[in-house]
């Protein structure tokens, strides 16, 4: 019977509780849509005041801020010098017992300087030469009117005397007119344009200058055996020291005048002949260029350098002779 009732009143009390359930979801809802809308002012503000935030949730950073106050003094920072420039080395003059007499100076600081060395006679040297092997002295660069040389690692200038050196142009592509002095009168004087010499170029890179004539050419002529003429002018430019096989040369002085350079042969014979000397010839000029000094050799050279043709006059006995050749 009780049972009977339960299922009769069944259906109703299924309706009550879903309906109950439904009510619940529907309040549920309704509390989550008010929430919604209360907070949504709140975020809105929060989004626009991102720093309030984001700070609130940080921790704050009071050890940078000590740090940049420099509570316990500022450091300070060492300054980092730029890196200075090497001072060129101090080059002083040589107080060895050196002589320099003359130079043929190139353009790159090469060429030939007559030296003479602690009472030697003088001798040719060219850049990068022994002068002195005890002493280990080196010819390191040669200019118009001075030379560097290396003193066992230590560079030193060697100048030519003053009187001297105010007859030769500065550094570089220069030209100079040397003048030259008149012979002793026992000799005669003779009127011999003086050469212009080239200094800073190679003789190879120079144009060829015509030969310097003569105003007073001696009647006697003879002509130098052209293919000895162009060794010797080759030995000339690459090694001065080889011509002392072909030839010799020794100043000459009568009563304290200076005469020229007397020429002897050296171990070429046939070469000293060819060329039309006869031993004990002295060189009285070369191209016009009268030979009144000992430095007066230097300037033969550069004259040399730049000519196609030689001149030369020499003193055989009581008579003068006329040289002439072609390169």
């Amino acid at each position: 019977m009780m049972s009977k009732v339960i299922w009769q009143h069944l259906p109703n009390m299924m309706s009550l509780i879903a309906i109950i359930m439904l009510g619940f979801l529907i309040a549920n809802m309704a509390l989550l849509w008010l929430n919604k809308q209360t907070i949504r002012p709140i975020v809105a503000e929060a989004s626009s005041i991102p720093t309030l935030q984001t700070t609130s949730l940080e921790t704050p950073r009071y050890a940078q801020s000590i740090v940049k106050h420099h509570l316990m003094g500022e450091i300070q920072q060492a300054k980092i010098a730029p890196p200075s420039k090497p001072l060129p080395k101090k080059v002083v003059k040589t107080r060895l017992k050196l002589s320099l007499h003359g130079t043929i100076a190139y353009r790159d600081q090469t060429g030939f300087a007559m030296i003479t060395a602690q009472g030697k006679p003088q001798e040719m040297y060219k850049a990068g030469d022994k002068i002195n092997k005890n002493d280990e002295l080196i010819l390191k660069r040669i200019y118009a009117n001075y030379v560097v040389i290396d003193h066992a690692g230590k560079e030193e200038e060697l100048h030519l005397p003053k009187k001297d050196a105010n007859q030769l142009p500065n550094r570089g592509n220069t030209a100079s007119t040397v003048a030259s002095r008149s012979l002793p009168p026992s000799l005669g004087e003779r009127s011999l344009k003086p050469p212009v010499i080239q200094f800073g170029e190679r003789p190879e890179d120079r144009p060829r200058a015509p030969p310097s004539p003569s105003s007073n050419s001696p009647p006697s002529q003879t002509t130098m055996d052209t293919n000895q003429l162009s060794h010797i002018r080759d030995q000339l430019m690459s090694n001065p020291a080889q011509l002392t096989r072909i030839l010799r040369v020794s100043p000459v002085s009568y009563q304290g005048e200076f005469q020229g350079f007397k020429v002897t042969p050296g171990k070429e014979r046939k070469a000293f002949s060819a060329l039309g000397f006869r031993a004990g010839d002295i060189v009285r000029s070369v191209n016009g260029t009268v030979i009144d000094a000992p430095e007066k050799g230097m300037q033969i050279l550069q004259t040399l350098s730049t000519s196609d043709t030689v001149n030369v006059v020499v003193k055989r006995g009581k008579e003068e002779i006329t040289l002439n050749g072609v390169f």
